[in-house]
């Protein structure tokens, strides 16, 4: 059999098989009494792996010794595996055929790297029906928006959180400066100690308000380009290009807090929030808006139309639409 199969046991014990190869494992082991045999052996040398794969630091050298005793004659002189890549020789594992080191070496991708490469179990969780709370291991609030999804390890490495988000979530972190606090967010990396913000991004674009404390943001592709947020501070990516401007961050946790509020807030800025919170385009055809302002609080239920009907009745204004665009005119 080649030794693609045992790739496959390794992926299965891993939890990452596919149904396909899930099904050729079944069919290899109920093709004779002895695969049977054989995937209990490889079974209980996977569960040996975890032991070595514990310790604070994996090393490599100790799982493949550990793991050599058990699948590998080695003459009794020979202390210690030698580094050779040029030499050819053949490996003999009981109950196996014999295998070049070319498959061996396959085989231990399969137990080792594969396992050692799929790292602590990781948690997916998704806001399907409405806002979703999650508490992080280290005890930090995430507001996952609906429709959002966020990807965390059961257990956070010892240097570093880190955490995937693809949608919109408000995160308040707790402060850990030996262990900074990073989210791939798609098109943009965010990397904090400790604060709270809201993130939303998706593949082509990303924008980061911050409530408290202070947040770094850099595009995916080029870390070099970053922006240092502070509270009341927005950075955007869009276009390939990093942005920052002050913004009156309350009204941009709206889908969180429910609630949208202007108290005298100057019309071009209001504008501005309500395009960037409800993603439509927002054209001012007035050219003077000196002294006009917006005031009023809505829900985060309200729809865009009827927040800008009143802002225009409000400031004797008249609002045109056009698909998802709106123009405010002088009457």
């Amino acid at each position: 059999m080649s030794e693609q199969i045992y790739i496959t046991i390794a992926k299965t014990l891993s939890g990452e098989a596919t149904d396909a190869e899930k099904k050729e494992l079944q069919a290899w082991l109920a093709a004779d009494e002895a695969n049977a045999a054989e995937y209990e052996e490889l079974t209980g040398v996977w569960r040996q792996t975890d032991e070595v794969l514990q310790q604070p630091a994996f090393n490599t050298s100790a799982a493949w010794e550990r793991v050599a005793a058990r699948t590998v004659d080695i003459p009794a002189q020979q202390e210690h595996l030698k580094k050779e890549p040029r030499q050819t020789k053949t490996i003999a594992f009981p109950s196996w055929a014999k295998l070049s080191l070319a498959a061996a070496a396959a085989v231990l991708i399969g137990l080792f790297v594969f396992k050692q490469v799929s790292g602590p179990d990781m948690i997916v969780a998704m806001a399907e029906n409405g806002n979703k709370e999650v508490v992080l291991p280290d005890n930090s609030h995430i507001t996952l928006r609906e429709g959002s999804k966020l990807r965390y390890p059961e257990v956070f490495a010892a240097n570093e959180r880190h955490v995937e988000l693809e949608g919109q979530a408000f995160f308040d972190v707790t402060r850990n400066e030996k262990q900074p606090f990073v989210i791939d967010a798609q098109s943009a990396t965010v990397q904090v100690l400790g604060t709270s913000f809201d993130v939303k991004a998706d593949e082509q674009m990303a924008s980061v308000v911050v409530a408290t404390g202070k947040v770094k943001m850099s595009m995916s592709k080029d870390a070099s380009q970053a922006l240092i947020l502070t509270p009341g501070e927005k950075g955007s990516l869009k276009n390939g290009e990093l942005k920052e401007e002050l913004v009156s961050a309350g009204n941009y946790f709206f889908w969180r807090t429910g609630t949208i509020k202007f108290d005298g807030t100057p019309l071009l800025v209001a504008l501005k929030q309500l395009s960037d919170l409800y993603n439509v385009e927002i054209r001012s055809n007035i050219p003077d808006v000196t002294g006009l302002d917006a005031n009023g609080t809505y829900q985060s239920s309200d729809s865009v139309e009827k927040i800008l009907s009143e802002i225009c009745a409000y400031s004797g204004l008249r609002l045109m639409q056009e698909g998802d665009s709106f123009t405010i005119n002088l009457k």
